[in-house]
């Protein structure tokens, strides 16, 4: 216990932790060795500070060990943000999954229910009524017959649930929002993981580059979404074989898109969301097409399917105009509703 005070005052003077004293942390959090108050204190100083790189991995490793797992063929690719940007955007990192897989990626989609924002990536599914609160087996049946599974966090992360009231309550976002998408329960060949804040550009492709990927960017959009969009510039850093590189700007005008409003992403509750993702689907034209073209292209390029930017937006186009994404989310929604 006089370990955690120590880390109380340095957190309160706003010193960065080590690694180890993360761990120590985040295990007496889990464990509930300390009360709701503490944690709120302590979730609240660490977002003040602005939670560094070993802060986030020495919490990584706690839970990591913590979680469920599931063993899923490899050369899966994940579609994932950190949330917590406040946008009220559709869901496009959910759209993009469900794309990239009608294009012929394997996918796991790692995801919850909001914590921060309107409609989460689980939110919608259920809205469009595909049941992510599933068995083991269901998963695998699902992934077998449609290249694509929903790995409900909740169901592999039970740990989290000492913290699940703690985070509603708490007005804005925590290290556990930065946290999910590097928690994903299977083993993943390939990710594209969004970030909203610039800072975790390098706190989470240091993080990606201790795992064993092939491929893998983490990407910002300069108005401060956790994914690519057409709204401004994007900023993207690529990890590939354990090695970061250099930072990359893409601007949407780079690659023939419109530039558009932050209100054209707007969504809604799940279910306008879900009534979007199929105007979607059924070829509705404009701002979201564009920025799930522009992601699901990226998830392309990463799984090697496709050689440039150009390529994987013709290739993601041809899916959602021959209704390939349609049936795709038809079948998803078919087998989830089996009995």
């Amino acid at each position: 216990m006089n370990n955690l005070k120590k880390i109380f005052h340095k957190l309160l003077k706003k010193k960065n932790l080590k690694v180890l004293e993360s761990e120590e942390l985040f295990e007496a959090i889990i464990e509930k060795k300390l009360n709701s108050i503490e944690i709120s204190s302590i979730l609240s100083l660490l977002a003040s500070k602005v939670e560094n790189f070993d802060e986030i991995y020495g919490a990584l490793l706690v839970l990591n060990n913590k979680a469920k797992k599931i063993k899923l063929p490899s050369g899966l690719i994940d579609t994932c943000g950190t949330g917590g940007d406040n946008k009220g955007s559709f869901n496009i990192s959910t759209a993009t999954a469900i794309l990239s897989s009608a294009c012929g990626l394997k996918v796991a989609k790692h995801g919850n229910k909001s914590i921060t924002s309107k409609s989460g990536s689980s939110d919608i599914l259920l809205a469009l009524g595909i049941n992510v609160d599933t068995s083991e087996k269901e998963i695998l049946d699902m992934y077998n017959q449609c290249n694509i599974c929903f790995l409900f966090a909740p169901n592999f992360h039970p740990a989290l649930k000492n913290v699940s009231e703690i985070r509603q309550n708490l007005p804005f976002k925590t290290i556990f929002n930065l946290l999910g998408p590097l928690l994903n329960p299977t083993e993943l060949s390939f990710q594209l993981l969004g970030v909203g804040d610039k800072s975790n550009l390098y706190t989470h492709s240091k993080c990606l580059a201790k795992y064993e990927l092939k491929s893998a960017w983490v990407v910002h959009n300069d108005n401060g979404y956790d994914e690519l969009t057409t709204t401004s510039s994007n900023t993207i850093i690529k990890v590939k074989n354990k090695k970061l590189f250099n930072p990359i700007k893409l601007l949407p005008q780079d690659l023939n898109f419109d530039v558009c409003n932050q209100e054209e992403l707007s969504g809604g509750s799940p279910e306008e969301n879900a009534y979007l993702m199929h105007r979607l689907f059924d070829g509705e034209t404009g701002a979201i097409r564009d920025n799930v073209l522009l992601n699901t292209a990226a998830c392309l390029m990463i799984s090697e399917k496709v050689k440039n930017w150009q390529e994987g937006i013709d290739l993601a186009a041809q899916n959602i105009d021959n209704f390939s994404a349609k049936k795709k989310l038809e079948h998803i929604i078919n087998i989830t509703n089996k009995k």
